[in-house]
């Protein structure tokens, strides 16, 4: 009776291990490193959604720019490609000025798409500086910040295909330097 109790109580316990939720039910932010935060966000996308998300997230965070109020301020908005030991990768880098505003609380922020060892599929690091503001008030807003583009990065996978395509379109304007002008037939 106790060699039966055992083989069903053994497999039942491991089980409740792996299937309990742990004690911090959200994510939280690596410790930082010199000032920098460098962090995996838990995306991917396909090779072909990867100019669209940055198109995306570009448009998202020039709509912050020069904006006082609000969660955060953005500024100095760049897209660019960049090299990685698997291939080409997007970068999209900025200023950022985070809420509370009397905090002084400033970063430099790197989103880059960037190739995995799987062919055709894209991760999402991210590489946060401070460049103001004490360190518990960076790391505290920082996080609801990271939270707030953790909630585009959602967003983006409930787009129907079109719309994507369209962002993947404005993307690849984008790195080429054009303008929406320029692209629509009105530049020079």
């Amino acid at each position: 009776m106790i060699t039966v109790l055992l083989s069903v109580i053994y497999p039942a316990r491991k089980a409740s291990d792996i299937a309990m939720p742990g004690i911090e039910r959200s994510w939280s932010l690596p410790e930082p490193k010199d000032d920098t935060i460098e962090m995996s966000l838990p995306f991917t996308m396909t090779g072909d959604q990867a100019v669209g998300v940055n198109a995306f997230l570009q448009e998202y965070l020039a709509a912050h720019a020069d904006y006082s109020l609000g969660h955060f301020s953005t500024a100095d908005i760049n897209f660019s490609t960049i090299k990685t030991e698997r291939g080409e990768g997007y970068e999209l880098s900025l200023m950022v000025w985070l809420a509370p505003y009397d905090l002084g609380v400033s970063e430099r922020l790197r989103l880059q798409t960037i190739p995995t060892e799987d062919e055709e599929v894209f991760g999402v690091r991210a590489i946060i500086i401070r460049e103001s503001g004490d360190e518990a008030s960076w790391l505290r807003v920082t996080r609801n910040f990271v939270n707030m583009l953790r909630k585009q990065y959602l967003l983006w996978r409930t787009f129907p295909v079109g719309l994507k395509a369209e962002y993947g379109q404005r993307g690849m304007r984008s790195l080429r330097g054009e303008t929406e002008e320029t692209a629509a037939g009105g530049g020079e």
